[in-house]
């Protein structure tokens, strides 16, 4: 793996933030178990400080998301344009019907999972993303947390995730 995402000294606030599709199949639901459940263990061994676990729609038209999810987006958008790395394919903007509407408009489609990682308030890394040597995955997120190893070790875990969610209401 050849990431060239670095958190800084152990001062610094270092968070996980864990987005899930509200509805998953039963197969995707017991992965995204297990990688709660690995995320907290990596958060409990001190290799972050706290782990939030958020959930989104799979998928809602551009012009009715609501603004925490517009902004997330911009947030992960800008931190891939910044830095050289592409949220596409995982994260995709369609043109298509909406229910009731004889009109296409632009959606904007999620992945299942995605993996968000900062430091104090500063966004470090979004798993999934492409970068020049290829994909790079959720898992790929929690092999990098995890092979941080003490270098963290001032820093608490979190008691346990924040369920929170994100969608148009």
């Amino acid at each position: 793996m050849d990431e060239q995402i670095t958190f800084g000294t152990t001062e610094r606030s270092v968070r996980a933030v864990l987005y899930k599709r509200e509805e998953l199949p039963e197969p995707v639901a017991t992965r995204v178990a297990a990688v709660e459940q690995q995320l907290e263990a990596v958060a409990k061994r001190g290799n972050i400080e706290s782990v939030e676990v958020r959930t989104w729609c799979s998928r809602e038209p551009l012009q009715e998301c609501s603004d925490s999810l517009q902004n997330v987006y911009s947030e992960f958008a800008l931190w891939a344009a910044t830095t050289g790395r592409s949220l596409t394919p995982f994260f995709s903007i369609r043109r298509c019907y909406t229910t009731g509407k004889t009109e296409r408009c632009d959606w904007l489609v999620l992945p299942a999972l995605c993996l968000a990682l900062y430091e104090d308030d500063t966004l470090r890394a979004v798993y999934p993303h492409l970068e020049k040597s290829g994909y790079r995955t959720v898992e790929d997120g929690l092999a990098f947390l995890e092979e941080q190893g003490d270098s963290y070790s001032g820093v608490s875990p979190s008691p346990g995730p924040d369920e929170s969610a994100i969608s148009a209401d």
